[in-house]
Formats: structure tokens, sequence, C-alpha cells
């Protein structure tokens, strides 16, 4: 791996690169709860400042035929690690504990740093003080932009299926207008509930798993080839 900036993996780590796959995720999930809503843009600045400042977290692991290393994303964009979720309806303890299983579940994406952070509640409590349902809320990430907008290539992408009255869809709309985070937003009527996850989601989570099996056969191939008996013409002769 010449020009990155890379570094060998421990043996315990190895080990438990190993052992993740698609069957035995060593996935490793944690909930906190804070006492008053905390915004989407001091949640992000607090993991740039706090996080970030240790450069672990800004590499992937990368297998090799002697094991792994620790490289660093010279791509990294902090954005790709930050997820926007909504609990649905009636967003309790059950719910919480639902997403916390589904996520340990889900598979990281290998090609980057492989941790997130899911900021839970957003925009919930103007939807539910109306009596309104989440059905849906999935975080595409951050993608290319079709054009240029006051200068920006690259935009978080969030698609949200709710049911509300007028009122709660005035309120959200007039709220996504002042939010300066928000450089465009679209509402679309529908005749029924969508719940089912979108294409686009499908072809991500198939991507993902598609790429960590990939990680998991190259792993094995390379402990069957480290586990291979040495012939007796190349083995070391033993002194007494």
């Amino acid at each position: 791996m010449p020009g990155l900036n890379h570094e060998r993996m421990t043996s315990v780590d190895t080990a438990w690169l190993r052992m993740d796959s698609p069957g035995n995720s060593m996935m490793i999930v944690g909930v906190s709860a804070t006492a008053t809503p905390l915004p989407p843009a001091d949640f992000r600045r607090m993991i740039a400042q706090r996080f970030l400042c240790f450069t672990r977290f800004r590499h992937r692991p990368v297998a090799d035929a002697l094991g792994a290393s620790w490289v660093e994303d010279l791509d990294f964009d902090l954005d790709a690690h930050l997820k926007l979720v909504v609990l649905p309806e009636p967003a309790g303890k059950a719910e919480l504990e639902a997403l916390a299983a589904e996520l340990a579940s889900t598979p990281l994406d290998p090609r980057r740093p492989m941790w997130q952070f899911h900021l839970v509640e957003r925009y919930k409590g103007v939807v539910g003080a109306r009596q309104g349902v989440v059905h849906r809320l999935e975080d595409w990430g951050r993608r290319q932009l079709a054009f240029p907008l006051e200068k920006i290539h690259k935009a978080h992408y969030v698609m949200m299926n709710i049911e509300c009255d007028k009122e709660a869809l005035a309120e959200l709309e007039h709220a996504f207008r002042f939010n300066d985070a928000v450089l465009r937003h679209l509402t679309v009527a529908m005749r029924e509930a969508v719940v089912a996850p979108s294409p686009m989601m499908k072809e991500e989570k198939a991507k993902s798993l598609s790429d960590r099996g990939d990680r998991g056969e190259r792993g094995e191939r390379s402990e069957r080839r480290e586990s291979a008996p040495v012939p007796a013409a190349d083995a070391p002769a033993a002194a007494s």
C-alpha cells in the first residue's frame, strides 16, 4: 500500500475482523440518551471535535495474506457516518430496542471507516404532536448533486413517509424552509402509506452485504493458505 498512511493491525483486532461475516456479525452497539434535544449541527460538531481527534476513526481495516492493516481513508467524509433516524409510533422503549437490534445485524460499509452514529428523532415531534405517524424514514447518505447548489456539489439525502394533517405538514415545510442545513425539499402526496424499503435502500443493503461477503471469502482463503502444511523439502531442520 505505497503512499498510504497505514499501520499493521494487532493480532486481537485481526482475529475480530476475520470472525465478522454475514452470518456472524461482530457489531458493537451503544445507546445514549440526552436530557434535552440535541440539534443536529451541535451533534455533528461534537463528533468532529471529541471523536475524530482520535485518528484511528479515520482509518478503515484492509485484510491481506499476512493479516490486516489500518489504512487511512483519504476520502473521509464525516457526513457519511452520521445518520438521521425517526422511530415508528409509538416511539417508545420497544421501538428503540428494535432499532438497536436492527443496527446490530446490519453490516457496515468496509470501503469506509467502520463506525456510525445515528441521531434518533428529528422532526418527529411535529408529526406526533398532531397524532400523525412516521411510516418510514430512509437516510440515503451523501451523494453527488445533479448540478451545484450555492457552490455545493454533494448533499445528504433523507426521505420521510409520514401521515399527518395539513397543519402538521405546513409546520414541517416551514421548518425545512428556514433550516440552513436543508438545501431543497420536495413534498409528494400519496394515496396510501408506503412502509417497504425503497429500491435505493434495497440496492445499498445488497451492495454492502456483497462487499462484506467478498471480504469474508478473502479472509478464508488467506487462512487456508496460512494453515497449509510446509512441504518436507522446504521445512527447516530441527537442532537438538
